[in-house]
């Protein structure tokens, strides 16, 4: 009897590993298919990049003011804020939106959303007096400090790569690279 029951116990620890090892096989599965989903899904993002501004070259937007108009539509849209003023839809997107209002709020160094909306169409009403002759590039936003200030044309990155919009920063003769610091200094 005692031998009838160890080989019970064996056989029961054989399938309990056994059980173990499969359900170790179907999580390793399930990781291994969410990791192929999530390249494919960076993959689709990068690929939709390209098309957006593709498509923005083709409408005549791929320039500062348009990218604003764009990303101004898509998220006051997301958040029913069409109708609003430019001040209003650009706080309220600041307020539904953490990434963006996170890096705004380093450039320009306040997170009241209000001041952000502010700064936003002020930029927008700077660049509706200006043509946009500037814009050389073929597949970036071409943000050019010159037309805006240093601290706006980091608003306008910040703003642009969260919604995906590829953007070059530039000086009105010259290309121009900066950082934060930098940004601050000025």
């Amino acid at each position: 009897m005692l031998v009838a029951a160890f080989v019970a116990l064996m056989e029961a620890e054989q399938r309990v590993a056994k059980a173990e090892a499969e359900s170790e096989r179907r999580v390793a599965e399930a990781e291994a298919e969410q990791r192929v989903v999530e390249a494919e899904r960076r993959a689709d993002e990068a690929i939709m990049g390209l098309l957006r501004m593709r498509l923005f070259s083709l409408q005549g937007l791929l320039n500062m003011r348009g990218a604003i108009e764009h990303v101004e539509f898509e998220l006051g849209m997301a958040l029913g804020v069409q109708e609003e003023t430019r001040l209003n839809k650009w706080t309220r997107i600041f307020e539904a939106r953490p990434q963006i209002r996170e890096c705004v709020a380093r450039a320009l160094r306040t997170s009241d959303t209000r001041q952000m909306g502010l700064c936003m169409r002020d930029i927008y009403n700077k660049l509706s007096g200006h043509t946009h002759s500037y814009q050389t590039s073929f597949d970036t936003v071409d943000v050019v400090v010159g037309i805006v200030d240093a601290k706006e044309a980091q608003v306008l990155k910040c703003v642009f790569e969260a919604c995906n919009i590829q953007v070059q920063i530039k000086k009105l003769f010259g290309k121009c690279s900066f950082n934060e610091e930098q940004v601050e200094e000025q």
